[in-house]
């Protein structure tokens, strides 16, 4: 018989961190880095699974590659992210850094940008805990 584990006082701490990004390889190196930061992490392949993750679970950070790998181009999806919670702090990454320059037709600006690969792990956790404690989160 499998036990169901209960979240304990720890887990209702934890943030919720969005990670979309369609490297495989990427996104499971990120979660592996942020679990052990004491995140919670939902991962998504995919523009579309972003999106839901979003409308299923309660979000307190994204982190967004923009480029998914789907028809969505990464600011169509940071738009519609911001669209459906408009007080997320979404960090966007990308390997080209021109791609991290804002789409004209993006009103909203990203909370932080990351060029890939992330080689300062620890200056991206402390971008993502300053986002997570900020009054708007609260």
């Amino acid at each position: 018989m499998t036990q169901i584990e209960r979240p304990t006082e720890n887990d209702k701490e934890k943030k919720n961190v969005l990670l979309a990004d369609n490297d495989h390889a990427v996104r499971a190196a990120l979660q592996q880095a942020l679990t052990a930061e004491n995140y919670n992490v939902l991962p998504a392949g995919s523009s579309l699974e972003a999106l839901r993750a979003v409308g299923d679970h309660r979000i307190d950070i994204a982190l967004l590659d923009l480029d998914l790998g789907d028809n969505q181009s990464g600011w169509e999806t940071f738009r519609h992210l911001a669209e459906l919670e408009p007080l997320l702090p979404i960090v966007v990454m990308s390997a080209e850094p021109e791609r991290l320059c804002l789409d004209s037709l993006t009103l909203r600006r990203p909370d932080a940008t990351f060029e890939k690969p992330l080689l300062n792990l620890p200056f991206l956790f402390e971008t993502l805990q300053r986002l997570t404690s900020s009054p708007k989160n609260n």
